[in-house]
């Protein structure tokens, strides 16, 4: 979580990623769901919804990026200095402040749009706290682990013992079997492992610097290769999709049947897969040469991505994005398109934002009344 006094860099970078969060969720719980049955129905490849493939990638790439910095900042701390009673109360607070505000949003939205809108949307309730945002706990556990073992035991290795630990816990994450085997003795361990490998991956960049030699150039190309890679990909995937689909549509012919409808095909990335590791770090070194000191803004809006995290990434707001026809707009006015993207992005941030704001001025309110519940001693 933010400390105080942090480079704003950093803070401008957890901003960024909250707002590839947001992108993504759209894009997954919103464009995506209307692809079936759709204008791009057809067994053709379309280079325009390259666009979808792309933005895909953000959400693993922005967590890792969360955790890169958490590591960058925590890694090299004693364990006991890592007060996980404050960071936890933190956590909690808010996650029950943000559920209370969408149980009561989602209603207020129901009573006053409900018979307006074709389809009914999911109302929120309490139990929101331990049954959504599976984000908040992923972190949490990693922060435990940081605090309790990993520190202490990081701040002792020299730079080789470092660098070799890195480098098993990125072999053990990214290879399918490792990473299955992990899997397969925990529900999602092999997250949680690389979600400890970046966190320590942050500590090392921090106390060695190891990137310090590349050229600005290589850098500012490793992305674009990827985007390379990412469309050659999409490419090959969707051509193969079409292929068995033609094939199927022949046998179902010769059999008299029915035809399905072509699906047509945008995969993530996993979250300890070989392009998340490569982009968070390398996005994560552009940031660390930026040098903008500490600007109190930045700063105060990098304390919200938080809540901003907990109140766009539920099923009620899946529902909302839903009512928007976005792959018909997509087809027919990409412009028009593209305006309500960006708009929804931006009102899910100011929302969240603002909901943070709401909670700060709460928190504050109800430290100046305990004294009306709470006796003196």
């Amino acid at each position: 979580m933010a400390a105080k006094n942090r480079e704003s860099n950093f803070e401008l970078l957890r901003i960024v990623a909250m707002i590839l969060i947001i992108a993504y969720h759209l894009t997954a719980h919103g464009v995506l769901y209307q692809l079936d049955d759709s204008v791009y129905s057809n067994p053709v490849f379309y280079n325009r919804l390259f666009i979808f493939q792309v933005i895909m990638s953000f959400g693993s790439i922005a967590n890792a990026s969360f955790f890169l910095i958490s590591g960058y900042y925590m890694a090299g701390r004693e364990g006991k200095t890592v007060d996980l009673t404050k960071i936890g109360k933190r956590l909690i607070l808010q996650l029950v402040f943000g559920a209370v505000i969408l149980s009561l949003g989602s209603m207020i939205f129901y009573k006053i749009q409900g018979s307006k809108i074709p389809t009914p949307v999911n109302l929120i309730d309490i139990r929101y706290v331990n049954d959504w945002v599976w984000f908040i706990g992923y972190y949490f556990i990693v922060i435990v682990i940081g605090a309790i073992f990993l520190n202490d035991r990081l701040r002792k290795m020299d730079r080789d013992h470092y660098r070799r630990l890195l480098v098993v816990l990125f072999l053990i994450v990214s290879l399918l079997f490792t990473s299955k085997l992990l899997e397969n003795l925990m529900d999602n361990l092999n997250i949680v492992a690389g979600g400890i490998f970046f966190y320590a991956l942050g500590g090392y960049i921090r106390k060695y610097n190891p990137f310090e030699k590349l050229r600005a150039w290589v850098l500012a190309a490793i992305p674009v290769a990827i985007l390379a890679l990412l469309y050659l990909s999409y490419y090959n995937n969707t051509t193969t999709k079409i292929a068995q689909y033609l094939e199927d549509v022949g046998i179902r012919q010769l059999a008299g049947s029915g035809i399905d409808t072509f699906k047509q095909p945008v995969f993530g990335i996993t979250d300890t897969g070989i392009i998340t590791i490569v982009m968070a770090v390398t996005i994560f070194e552009i940031t660390r040469r930026i040098n903008i000191g500490s600007i109190k803004p930045i700063n105060y809006i990098a304390r919200t991505t938080f809540m901003i995290y907990i109140i766009h990434d539920n099923e009620f707001w899946y529902d909302i994005w839903g009512l928007t026809k976005w792959v018909d707009m997509f087809y027919y006015t990409p412009r028009i398109f593209a305006v309500n993207y960006l708009k929804w992005i931006a009102i899910m941030f100011v929302i969240g934002a603002a909901s943070y704001l709401l909670y700060a001025l709460t928190c504050k309110a109800c430290n100046k009344l305990k004294f009306l519940a709470v006796r003196r001693v």
